[in-house]
Parts: C-alpha cells; sequence; structure tokens
C-alpha cells in the first residue's frame, strides 16, 4: 500500500513524460521506499515461515496462537532489522541513482567500487538469501512434519477404525438377533456419528494450521518468481558487462518486481474462504 500511494505515482508520471521530473532527493525518496517495502514483504515472510515451524512443528505456542505481546515484537523486530540493512544507502555506502529510462530509481549496481560493491553483498545476503533460506528451511521441516503426521494418522486411525466396526458390527448384530428383526442382509459398516467427534476435533487446528501454511506458501512463491528476474538482472550487472544489459532490460523486471504489492489479496481472495466472505 505504501509503495502503491507514494512511489507509484512519482514514477508513473515520469513515465508519461520521458524523464524523471522530481529532482535527487524525491529520486532518495522514491527509490529508498520501494526498496524498504520490498525487504519488509521478504522478511516479513520468512518471520511468518519461522511462526508456522514453531506453532506446527515444536508446538511452543499457547493454543497453537501467538499472544499479541508475541506478534507486536516480533513486528518490531522485522521492520528493525530492515531498516539496520537497507538504510546504508542514504548516508553514503552506495546510493539511489535514476535506472532503466532513467523514469524510476533504484540502488546503484553499475558504480563497481569496493565501497559500493561490498554494500551490495552485504545487501543481498541479509535483504534476500538469509530471509530466503529461513523459508526454505521451515517449509522443509513443515513438510517433514506433516508428512510423518499424516503418515501415524493414517495408520492410527485405520487400525483403531477396524477395532471399533468389528466390536460394533457384532453388538449389533446379537440386537438384531435378540429383538428378531434380522430379515435383510447386513449392510452396516460405518462410523456411528457419536464416535467421529473423538477424532475430528484433535486434528481441526492441526489441519487450519497447515491450511494458513498452504496459503503461506504460495504467497511466497508469487513474491519469490516476482523478485527473482530483478535479483538475476541485477546480478548481472554488478558481476557481468552492465553495457550488454538494455534499459528495457533492466526495467521490466523492476516493474515485474513492484507489481508484487498486488497479489497478496488476489491470492487471498482466491485460497482464504473467509477473506472472500468478508
Amino acid at each position: 500500500l505504501l509503495v502503491a500511494t507514494t512511489g507509484t505515482p512519482l514514477s508513473m508520471v515520469s513515465s508519461f513524460y520521458g524523464r524523471w521530473l522530481f529532482g535527487t532527493n524525491a529520486c532518495t525518496f522514491y527509490g529508498f521506499i520501494n526498496y524498504y517495502c520490498g525487504c519488509i514483504s521478504l522478511n516479513s515472510l520468512a518471520a511468518i515461515s519461522v511462526f508456522r515451524y514453531i506453532i506446527i512443528v515444536r508446538g511452543k505456542t499457547q493454543n497453537n496462537k501467538l499472544s499479541l505481546r508475541s506478534s507486536i515484537y516480533a513486528i518490531l523486530v522485522i521492520h528493525l532489522y530492515t531498516l539496520i540493512f537497507s538504510t546504508p544507502p542514504l548516508y553514503g555506502w552506495n546510493r539511489f541513482v535514476l535506472a532503466g529510462y532513467h523514469t524510476s530509481c533504484d540502488i546503484d549496481f553499475h558504480t563497481k567500487t569496493p565501497l559500493f560493491v561490498s554494500y551490495i553483498c552485504y545487501m543481498f545476503f541479509f535483504l534476500f538469501f538469509l530471509p530466503l533460506g529461513l523459508i526454505s528451511w521451515s517449509y522443509f521441516k513443515i513438510y517433514l512434519r506433516v508428512s510423518q503426521h499424516s503418515s501415524s494418522m493414517r495408520t492410527s486411525f485405520t487400525h483403531v477404525t477396524k477395532e471399533t466396526n468389528s466390536d460394533e458390527k457384532h453388538a449389533w448384530l446379537e440386537k438384531m438377533k435378540t429383538t428378531q428383526v434380522l430379515h435383510k442382509p447386513v449392510t452396516f459398516l460405518r462410523l456411528k456419528p457419536s464416535f467421529e467427534p473423538r477424532f475430528k476435533p484433535r486434528f481441526k487446528p492441526r489441519f487450519n494450521h497447515r491450511r494458513t501454511a498452504s496459503t503461506l506458501l504460495v504467497t511466497i512463491v508469487v513474491f519469490l518468481f516476482a523478485w527473482f528476474p530483478y535479483c538475476i538482472v541485477s546480478l548481472w550487472v554488478l558481476i557481468g558487462d552492465a553495457n550488454s544489459i538494455s534499459k528495457l532490460s533492466t526495467t521490466i523486471p523492476s516493474l515485474f518486481a513492484k507489481s508484487s504489492v498486488i497479489y497478496n489479496p488476489l491470492i487471498y481472495a482466491v485460497l482464504n474462504s473467509k477473506f472472500r466472505k468478508a
């Protein structure tokens, strides 16, 4: 929302005129807002992935939920972490410059001095690869846990169901014999409704967390799909021949990355029934 309301109008108006219209300070502001919000998004997804891991795998939260205080602390830590690693260009360790067709601004990937290159390496490690590593690790652990739990649940449920069906069927047959109403083939092989609730409530909370984790996973995949082209082009400019990349080749990945802000509402509208009803 912040990108859409503050950054996008500047680049949109400049695109109509074919040049940046708002000066150096506005360029720095625009570049920082887009950069900061992109980093916040990825770091937030990483934090949520870790919390999903804690809830689903470790089970160390009360009632399988985070407290309000923990949520507030997490938000503050995410913003503080992102500020620490995203603000250096504002005071000289790299900078924000015109990019592409000079209608938007971005981190300076073209100046290959040790000072500027060191920040790019620093940025990619702490603001891209580290959050991505946390996401991958969390979901790998969640996948293992869910697979193990599903296998165990199927085995236990099948065993209990067979035993219960046998007992209930025998009791039912005896009852039919004593009342002399056994006059047609027996087709009863279904669990009574009174038996089912003993199993369903135990697994419903975990199922809800798995569904939430699935929605989050789709969000992460779409987010990375939007940002990966930008990261690849940026790395190529840094380590390869920047002159071999056209302005169009740098502008399209940048626009594609900025479009990531519109995907979350669409994902929740498709996958979350409560979101659709609201």
